[in-house]
Formats: structure tokens, C-alpha cells, sequence
């Protein structure tokens, strides 16, 4: 019989996939690894010695506050998520004067909520009160898999999607396709169905 814990197997999950277990250094690993989940799409990006560590500590602050924040309704997130992804392609113009789009900015904020609140599963914390507020990431895997459910892909590459009302429009065809139900448990349920 095995001695490992389920807190073992955790800390191995987290090593594999962020490249720690260190608790204190689990933020920062998740804000990399979806910074990567995206960063294949900014073409000829020259980050500074103090470009990117600028741009992390300002997502850092953002998923800071969904797990210090309540948010009351979808409404109010959506208005917020809107002002973080304009925060963010101001920061990557006033940093590296490089143009970043809403595709882009989505990704890194939606895929950053999706690891940390996919860490932090079954623990007290912070970002279970809004979860259910949560956009999807979108990009080509989700976008191919909804399209069985009759909800259409946004027109063009998901990274050059350079107009947030475009954007939002497929959340809320997302949210109206599955009423009540939360998107994220959708899209965690279709994403692990991809090539099974």
C-alpha cells in the first residue's frame, strides 16, 4: 500500500503542469503558464528585462481582486473583465509598444482564472464566490467543440479579435445555450471530452 498523500499527488500535478508546489510561488506559476497558452499568437514581441514582470504583476493584481472582490452580478463582472483586458493592451503599448488585441488580453485573464480557481478546487478560497461569473477562454479547441451545440465561431482568428461587444456576444450565446448552468463547468466538461 502507497504512503502518498492525495496532498502528494496534488504537489505533483502542480510541479508537472506549473513548475512548482511552492504555494507562495503558485500565482505567479499560473499567470506564466497561461501567458504561454497564448503568447504563440504575438508576433515578433521583444519584451524588455522589466517588460514582462511589469505585465504579471498586473495580472497578478487581477486575479487578486476576483478572490478578494464579490462580485454582485454578471453584469458587473462583464463591465470589469472589459477594463482589465483595456488595462492590459494599454500596459503592452506603454511597456513594449506592441499592439495587443481583446482575443489575446481574453485568453490571458480567462485562462489565469481557469488554473487558479482549477488549483484551488475543494480548498477554502476566495475565488469560489465568482466563479459562476467566469467567461470562457475562447479559441480554436472551444470554439470547434461549441459549434456542435449550434452556438457559431467568432469570424476570423480568435486572437485578432480586436472588438469586445463581438467578444461578449459569444459569452452570453455561451450562458444562453446552457441556461442555468455555469459556463466554466460547461467549458471544463467539453475541453476534457476533446480527442476522448
Amino acid at each position: 500500500m502507497s504512503s502518498l498523500t492525495s496532498n502528494d499527488i496534488e504537489n505533483f500535478w502542480h510541479r508537472v503542469y506549473f513548475s512548482t508546489s511552492e504555494e507562495r510561488k503558485l500565482n505567479d506559476a499560473v499567470i506564466d503558464r497561461a501567458y504561454r497558452d497564448f503568447n504563440r499568437t504575438l508576433r515578433k514581441i521583444k519584451h524588455t528585462p522589466h517588460s514582462y514582470p511589469i505585465l504579471r504583476a498586473k495580472m497578478l493584481s487581477i486575479i487578486d481582486y476576483v478572490e478578494h472582490h464579490q462580485f454582485i452580478t454578471q453584469e458587473e463582472f462583464d463591465q470589469w473583465h472589459k477594463e482589465k483586458c483595456d488595462e492590459l493592451k494599454s500596459e503592452f503599448k506603454k511597456h513594449i509598444n506592441y499592439p495587443i488585441n481583446y482575443g489575446q488580453t481574453q485568453k490571458w485573464i480567462n485562462m489565469s482564472l481557469k488554473y487558479i480557481y482549477a488549483i484551488n478546487y475543494g480548498k477554502p478560497n476566495g475565488y469560489e464566490k465568482n466563479y459562476k461569473f467566469f467567461h470562457i477562454p475562447i479559441d480554436n479547441i472551444i470554439q470547434e467543440r461549441f459549434e456542435s451545440k449550434k452556438i457559431e465561431r467568432i469570424e476570423g482568428a480568435w486572437s485578432k479579435l480586436n472588438n469586445y461587444k463581438k467578444y461578449l456576444k459569444y459569452q452570453i450565446r455561451v450562458r444562453e445555450t446552457f441556461p442555468n448552468q455555469i459556463p466554466m463547468d460547461i467549458e471544463f466538461k467539453i475541453f476534457n471530452e476533446f480527442n476522448s
